[in-house]
């Protein structure tokens, strides 16, 4: 990592945001995105191209909060903008627990192998 990106991650965290807080409501901490190819990292903001380097595997917001050392919020704030340049996409995140019949049958079936 080059000297003066070091010194841009180390800034406070709202200037990384530019004071905005403005999220993409389908964003939970559990969300898991994964970069789309169509922007390289070098091609954007350290803090953003840092964050879309994480996401070349799927990452969930928690992760990517975790590794840029930020907190949740502004984590969302960077991965909404990624968002809106297609440079990651989202991957569903199911609403709702997984049925227990099903999970019962496929622990069932996991014993009998």
């Amino acid at each position: 990592m080059r000297d003066e990106d070091d010194i841009e991650l180390r800034i406070r965290p709202y200037l990384v945001t530019r004071g905005r807080t403005a999220v993409d409501p389908r964003l939970r901490v559990d969300s898991t995105v994964l970069a789309t190819g169509q922007i390289a990292p070098t091609e954007i903001r350290a803090e953003h191209g840092h964050a879309l380097g994480l996401c070349q595997r799927p990452a969930s917001i928690a992760e990517l909060a975790a590794q840029l050392d930020l907190p949740v919020p502004l984590a969302k704030v960077l991965v909404t903008d990624l968002l809106v340049h297609s440079a990651v996409c989202l991957r569903a995140t199911p609403d709702e627990a997984p049925d227990l019949h099903i999970l019962e049958e496929v622990l069932h079936g996991l014993r009998r192998l």
